[in-house]
């Protein structure tokens, strides 16, 4: 089986563009040929090269909506379809979705595409009517749409008339990681947020709920880049908060969770993250906010807390109960972690994907 995937970013490490690298090298095991198309950006690129995986970076897949340059990549697009005669086009993300779905018709090529949240639910007003007429005027061009969590699969539904036959919910997977021998804690309670620094992640609301915090036995660790992140900084330095600690983006996650204590996530909106899944791979407790298929992950009071979003004193509440309390961090760390093994492993979501791609050629 030949497959083709297609995700927008190549200049960030980001969740899509962390599952496709996931998915790719998963589907490459399973004796597939495999080939990744990013837009510009030369890190995930990188990071493909190192996995063993064939990439190619089309310069004109851009993020923003450019009529002149999108019309130019369609075509660019159509003929490496053409040259490569994939079997199966999996396409991730908002802009890959668009101009993926309209190309692949064109070229009569089964054509799944992976919402990581829908764009019309990130928005409000015009712009959030005018993301939901697009995703109807395309639901048609799609075999299969694939959602990770089941709010999305409501939307789908609801407001785009989609029938269960064009669905199917796979939750993100990532690959087990082998344990590692952590050091000891020095005492403080280490908490560490993963993300993106973007207005709907919202790491403004997180520095607020650690400055409400006791100013001892905690240290917080965000990591990340992006548009917020120096007034981010600002701001913790404006709180005096000496603990806070920006590390910038980072290729070593899984390394920075292995010596942590908590995971946080206080985003606006979000889908099925996948630091979320990492930081339950590693054991971790995770207080998050309750968006998205966030209630899927976490189940609260067992392996995690959900708190209201933009809620700076829900949140600093429940971490204050787990700083005070490491025995209540093991066993919720243990619950997160038997989740994951259940649920969220790359082996679980690479059987489903496999079985729908098999299915897409048998139809056609």
């Amino acid at each position: 089986m030949k497959i083709l995937y297609i995700v927008t970013r190549g200049d960030v490490i980001g969740g899509a563009s962390m599952h496709v690298l996931e998915l790719a090298g998963e589907m490459q095991r399973r004796g597939c040929d495999v080939t990744i198309l990013l837009g510009p950006g030369d890190i995930v690129a990188q990071l493909a090269q190192q996995r063993g995986l064939s990439v190619i970076v089309e310069p004109l897949l851009l993020r923003q909506i450019s009529p002149w340059h999108d019309l130019r990549c369609l075509w660019r697009l159509s003929r490496l379809l053409r040259q490569l005669r994939p079997d199966i086009l999996h396409l991730h993300s908002a802009k890959a979705g668009l101009l993926g779905r309209l190309v692949a018709k064109f070229c009569q090529i089964p054509v799944v595409y992976s919402v990581h949240g829908w764009s019309f639910s990130m928005y409000k007003g015009v712009k959030a009517r005018w993301f939901q007429a697009l995703e109807q005027l395309l639901l048609p061009l799609t075999d299969k749409l694939v959602l990770v969590c089941q709010r999305d699969i409501r939307l789908a539904m609801e407001l785009l008339g989609a029938t269960t036959d064009r669905l199917a919910l796979v939750h993100n997977g990532i690959t087990e990681l082998p344990s590692s021998d952590v050091p000891a804690s020095d005492g403080s309670c280490r908490l560490i947020s993963v993300a993106r620094f973007e207005s709907p992640k919202d790491q403004h609301t997180l520095i607020r709920a650690v400055a409400l915090l006791p100013q001892i036995n905690w240290h917080l660790t965000l990591v990340g880049s992006g548009p917020t992140l120096s007034a981010c900084r600002q701001l913790a330095e404006s709180l005096g908060l000496s603990q806070v600690e920006f590390l910038g983006e980072r290729a070593d996650v899984a390394g920075l969770l292995a010596h942590a204590d908590v995971f946080v996530l206080s985003s606006l909106s979000e889908s099925l993250p996948v630091s979320v899944i990492e930081a339950m791979r590693a054991g971790l407790p995770v207080v998050a906010t309750d968006v998205g298929g966030m209630s899927e992950l976490i189940s609260h009071g067992s392996s995690g807390y959900l708190v209201q979003r933009q809620d700076a004193a829900d949140l600093a509440e429940r971490l204050a109960v787990l700083i005070a309390d490491p025995l209540l961090r093991q066993s919720m760390g243990k619950q997160a972690r038997q989740l994951f093994c259940q649920h969220f492993t790359l082996q679980e979501n690479g059987n489903k994907l496999y079985q729908v791609y098999q299915r897409l050629l048998e139809a056609s």
